[in-house]
């Protein structure tokens, strides 16, 4: 007897666990849902610092490039026809080699100088790919190489 009562609670706490995570996975616990921390300046819904929604146009983008040897910053960036996300900014200013992958873009090399590379805007790491990281106007990124 007492072995059934152990695969009983073995098997109701592993049920627990599987209805747990499969309810958070699809966000049906309210509260829970998958990347549910928004930045407090965000306008999105999806767990990302900035825009969810690309405007028209967008100013004074300023744009820091930190290389592995060196840095180089560009000021008063226009970016137009809703081209507007971190993407199309580095684009503009810089050769930009990309790899796509079923869930976004990544950014592998900037100017011929490859390797990981991360980002952040106005002082705050995003979270998402630079394609889907929308600007508003007087945002500043800050591209990084790093070593990992």
């Amino acid at each position: 007897m007492e072995k059934i009562t152990k695969f009983v609670f073995i098997g109701i706490i592993g049920l627990s666990c599987f209805s747990g995570l499969f309810l958070y996975s699809f966000g049906l616990i309210p509260g829970l849902e998958p990347n549910a921390l928004i930045s407090e300046n965000s306008d999105s819904t999806d767990g990302a610092v900035g825009r969810s929604e690309a405007l028209s146009e967008v100013h004074n983008i300023t744009l820091k490039v930190e290389y592995a040897e060196k840095t180089e910053t560009w000021e008063n960036i226009s970016l137009y026809n809703y081209k507007t996300s971190v993407l199309d900014a580095l684009k503009e200013k810089t050769d930009v080699q990309t790899r796509e992958y079923g869930n976004g873009i990544l950014v592998i090399g900037i100017d011929g100088e490859g390797g990981d590379w991360i980002y952040y805007v106005n002082g705050e790491y995003a979270g998402i790919g630079a394609a889907e990281y929308y600007l508003e106007n007087e945002d500043e990124i800050h591209w990084k190489h790093v070593n990992v």
